[in-house]
């Protein structure tokens, strides 16, 4: 819906544009029809006012892009990213600001999505915690690092495989040159195997940050 109105409305913007208004042929309108009330019903607002001593539609038009635009890249929680660089993470938070943009309900399903695997990481981890004599019993396993867990924050190695017992004996291992995130599916394996992973809750907090594109972008926003 979003993408429709915003398309729109650049669409709208192109073909005015042709047809603007100056600022003194607006100001002259306006003079010569002053306190002629019948000129509210005959004479209409032209569609595009060029840019002068006043916001034109111009200025508008642009000023709520960027506020949608700053919103959008505010609210996006993306998956924990395996470069932290701050290219990079530009790079991949304006893509997927603008495929919000153009369709929100894709990026809409997949955090629904990202959902559900949370809500079932946390519950089936506590089976396997009641009964293991390995685990930290006192280690909250909760909605949070269900969520860190889902959105990739858990990454492993191909060398520390082998403490899980990876690849099983006469197998050959994958040659894999970067390290590569854990699914829940994956944790979970883990702990039914009592291999327990803990990540503390001041460790997800520091993942959590706003970098500082993202708070200068809100100070630009409100101010």
């Amino acid at each position: 819906m979003v993408a429709h109105m915003v398309l729109a409305a650049l669409t709208a913007a192109a073909s005015c544009e042709a047809a603007s208004v100056s600022e003194n042929e607006l100001w002259n309108m306006i003079r010569t029809n002053e306190g002629n009330e019948t000129a509210f019903h005959t004479i209409y607002a032209p569609a595009w006012v060029s840019a002068a001593d006043f916001r034109g539609t111009m200025d508008v038009l642009r000023t709520c892009v960027l506020t949608l635009f700053a919103c959008i890249y505010t609210a996006l929680h993306l998956n924990v990213p395996p470069e932290t660089d701050f290219l990079s993470i530009l790079i991949t938070k304006t893509k997927w600001t603008v495929m919000v943009l153009l369709a929100p309900e894709i990026v809409l399903y997949m955090a629904a999505d990202q959902l559900v695997q949370a809500l079932r990481l946390r519950k089936e981890l506590r089976k396997p915690q009641e009964h293991s004599v390995r685990v930290d019993k006192g280690f909250n396993f909760d909605l949070r690092y269900a969520f860190f867990v889902a959105m990739g924050g858990v990454r492993i190695s191909p060398e520390g495989t082998a403490k899980f017992g990876y690849p099983a004996p006469g197998r050959e291992s994958i040659e894999v040159a970067r390290s590569t995130h854990l699914t829940p599916d994956g944790v979970l394996e883990l702990a039914r195997r009592d291999f327990w992973i803990y990540i503390s809750p001041e460790r997800i907090a520091a993942k959590s940050k706003a970098d500082v594109l993202q708070k200068a972008l809100v100070l630009l926003q409100v101010s």
